[in-house]
């Protein structure tokens, strides 16, 4: 009787159009699959961009995505730059600053979120006394995934990490 409702539901699953999940055939087209579906993430992004000590570090590259955690020392920039096909939001966890959108500027601090659509010039300052701790998602990716760079002046020199970002994403 119980072979004949697991064949009774195995065929209804059949009839309402379902299949068997892939399963690769050897251990290198599984490492291959895994290396083309980005794996989805988690963490408590307020914990990680408190805990960062580094002017960037790329958590999570996705397809379409990217989730970066930045601490800008007192007195330090982000560095103006213009994205020509990815979309930033930038969320301020802590610190404060000075923001410029195509040449308005306007005080940053707790709570503000900033989104930079491509095109725009942008720049952020920390003009406070303790470092400005940010969260930021690039769409399409804008780092090379799991990219830390300890000072801007590492991230400024990172010449391959600066050219991602600058090619017309695929679809």
């Amino acid at each position: 009787m119980h072979r004949i409702l697991i064949l009774l539901a195995g065929l209804s699953l059949i009839g309402v159009g379902c299949v068997t999940p892939f399963t690769p055939k050897t251990e290198s087209s599984a490492l291959s699959l895994a290396a083309k579906i980005p794996m989805s993430y988690h963490t408590n992004i307020l914990k990680e961009t408190a805990e960062n000590e580094n002017f960037r570090r790329v958590l999570y590259t996705g397809k379409k995505s990217q989730l970066v955690v930045m601490s800008i020392p007192p007195g330090g920039e982000i560095g103006q730059e213009i994205h020509t096909y990815t979309e930033q939001t930038l969320f301020f966890l802590s610190g404060t600053g000075e923001a410029e959108l195509n040449g308005k500027k306007f005080p940053i601090g707790p709570g503000d979120v900033v989104v930079v659509v491509p095109g725009t010039e942008h720049n952020f300052w920390n003009t406070g006394k303790t470092d400005l701790k940010v969260y930021t998602t690039y769409a399409p990716p804008n780092h090379i995934d799991g990219r830390i760079h300890k000072t801007k002046a590492d991230a400024d020199a990172d010449v391959a990490d600066e050219a991602v970002g600058e090619t017309a994403p695929l679809n």
